[in-house]
């Protein structure tokens, strides 16, 4: 398969693939359930989806958070595109280290202030949004390093 069409497919497909381990690793899981549970969760963090005024963008529109993903999906699909040169291995060991890289760039930071820190999530649900947040980003990374680097040479 020629480059231009495995990038093709990358841009048009990181998103939506990203969205759908998501979904099955927070939705599908019952994980949801644990990090939605009024007896673990913090009561603002709830009524921030509920309750409070505006409600999330998602509430009025349901593909909101497909769009987003989409959109960030190209931003992580460009910043693979940019690194992946420079890893050495096969596919799955290149989408490791971008899985890796990409986690620790991204959920450590978010999981602090968002969660912890505005919403007042208990530092437990914390660590397994970010343990969930790991494994979706390194399933994704390994999906977009199959796309591009598939039998090719390493």
């Amino acid at each position: 398969m020629n480059k231009w069409f495995r990038v093709a497919i990358l841009f048009a497909t990181a998103g939506v693939v990203w969205c759908c381990f998501m979904q099955l690793l927070f939705i599908y899981s019952g994980a949801q359930q644990i990090l939605a549970d009024p007896a673990r969760q913090s009561s603002k963090f709830l009524k921030s989806f509920t309750e409070y005024e505006p409600l999330p963008r998602m509430a009025s529109d349901n593909s909101f958070v497909w769009k987003g993903f989409f959109v960030c999906g190209i931003f992580a699909a460009t910043a693979f595109l940019i690194i992946n040169s420079k890893f050495k291995g096969g596919w799955l060991k290149r989408g490791l280290l971008f899985g890796l890289l990409h986690w620790a760039v991204m959920t450590p930071w978010f999981e602090f202030y968002l969660p912890y820190n505005v919403m007042n999530e208990p530092l437990v649900l914390v660590l397994f949004e970010a343990g969930l947040w790991l494994i979706t980003i390194m399933l994704t990374s390994c999906y977009m390093s199959f796309v591009v680097n598939f039998r090719r040479p390493a």
